[in-house]
């Protein structure tokens, strides 16, 4: 049986399990879904199952608690799968003490070579720059990476230091051939120990962060801002790094990711133009009967940020997130031609939400942070003038790193929303069997009167009325 027929029969089942209960969405089976025709991968699959059993209400719930409660697994995860790849690299026959030109001199790289999205272009203290950092009143001495790598910039051609970790000096030689050099910190001799201590330094999801980052990436809420202001060519290459991961993430388990991952067809060129061109002018094309312009302004996520900085524990930080999910989903909502097509509209934000969780999480991996020490390993492993083009190359040559990644973010979503299906399932299940139970009672009752000589106009009377309930 092909994967295709197995997934209809799926919903079919579930659209039978249905027939007795009236307070389960009703589900329309047809190949409009993705996943029934085998084009999605594995999250949006269960996605579908999730949207066909439960209602706007569930789904938003859902939703909040992934972005809850997911970003610190996810730390933890992907900075394990890190330590793993940076070590397998040294593994190979490598030397793993640093060598000579790596501690006396250090390597020396284009800005552009480390930052893939032009966050350092950006001013902290902007609107947009309070988004994209944390911790920036301590400038220099900020906890944040990107904090700390902006201000070294404004600071040219003097070191300064990252937890005694890693030497960094900005010399401004004029765009786009600006550099950094980046030195291991005198105490280091061991590559692994050098690797460790760096990614255990750095925080990849802060706070927040994923949320606005999935905005920028569906909206340009942050790229349209006049302090950023990207130019269409950078928003076509990032579209492009998120095409590439949105291919390797539909991949099958055992599908080996070649070259052919890393182009673009035709049709796949005119999709990320539009993208960027999308980005460019802050807004997403969302469908309803027809398809709407929406924008999501930038007030909103300031707001959210300003308010999840305040909260303190889970359950407060859950609740500013709630806020903010139904405040832009109210706010898509305005957009609708019709107020019959709210509804529509909201869950195909909340959709959209879902399905660029995983990218983002890779995306926050391909920034400075963890960029800037894969090219300390790149250059020690491959040799000390190896280079390469873009982001896209980048992450042709480090391939393996870029799959782990990918693979442990979408093992752990894929068992957050297994559960939520499985929950809802039985949910489902449990509910068919009641009323299964009450029409065979209300069947046996209707024989009882039969027998004593109530006449069938009584019995079906009495049993439209006065149904048997448990």
């Amino acid at each position: 049986m092909s994967i295709v027929k197995q997934k209809e029969d799926i919903f079919g089942n579930i659209a039978a399990l249905r027939t007795l209960t009236d307070d389960f969405p009703k589900l329309s089976i047809n190949n409009s879904f993705p996943s029934i025709n085998n084009q999605g991968n594995s999250q949006d699959f269960l996605m579908d199952l999730i949207f066909s059993l439960v209602g706007f209400e569930e789904i938003r719930e859902l939703l909040i608690d992934v972005l809850t409660y997911a970003s610190e697994e996810a730390e933890s995860v992907i900075k394990e799968s890190l330590k793993v790849e940076l070590k397998s690299l040294v593994a190979c026959g490598v030397d793993p003490s640093l060598p000579s030109w790596m501690t006396s001199n250090g390597i020396t790289v284009p800005v552009s070579n480390v930052d893939f999205f032009n966050i350092l272009k950006t001013n902290p203290e902007s609107q947009a720059g309070g988004l994209l950092y944390e911790d920036v009143a301590a400038t220099i001495n900020s906890s944040d990476l990107n904090t700390f790598l902006y201000y070294t910039i404004q600071d040219q051609s003097i070191p300064h230091s990252w937890n005694s970790i890693l030497d960094f000096t900005f010399t401004q030689n004029g765009t786009p051939n600006n550099t950094l050099t980046i030195i291991p910190y005198s105490g280091y001799n061991n590559l692994t120990d050098l690797n460790n201590d760096f990614i255990d330094s750095v925080t990849l999801f802060p706070s927040g962060q994923l949320i606005t980052n999935i905005i920028d990436s569906l909206f340009g809420t942050i790229s349209f801002n006049l302090s950023v202001n990207k130019t269409e060519k950078q928003l076509e290459t990032e579209a492009q790094i998120e095409s590439v991961l949105q291919c390797i993430l539909d991949a099958n388990e055992d599908e080996v990711v070649d070259d052919s991952f890393f182009s673009f067809s035709n049709p796949q060129l005119r999709a990320i133009k539009e993208e960027a061109r999308n980005r460019k002018q802050g807004i997403r094309q969302l469908k309803t009967c027809s398809t709407v312009d929406v924008n999501m302004p930038i007030d909103i996520l300031t707001d959210f940020r300003e308010q999840l900085s305040a909260a303190t524990t889970y359950n407060e930080q859950r609740v500013v997130i709630a806020n903010v999910i139904n405040t832009m989903a109210n706010h898509t909502a305005t957009f609708a031609g019709q107020p019959t097509d709210e509804i529509s509209v909201k869950l195909d934000f909340i959709g959209l939400m879902f399905k660029s969780i995983m990218r983002a999480f890779v995306n926050a991996v391909l920034g400075p942070k963890i960029v800037t020490i894969f090219l300390i390993n790149y250059k020690i492993v491959y040799g000390q003038n190896a280079t390469y083009d873009d982001p896209i190359d980048f992450m042709k040559k480090n391939v393996q790193l870029i799959r782990e990644i990918t693979d442990n973010i979408r093992d752990m979503i894929i068992e957050i929303l297994l559960q939520k299906v499985l929950k809802y399932i039985t949910a489902l299940i449990s509910r068919n069997y009641v009323e299964a139970q009450k029409e065979r009672g209300n069947a046996q009752l209707a024989i009882l009167l039969s027998l004593v000589g109530v006449p069938q106009e009584v019995i079906r009377m009495i049993r439209s009325n006065i149904p048997i309930s448990y």
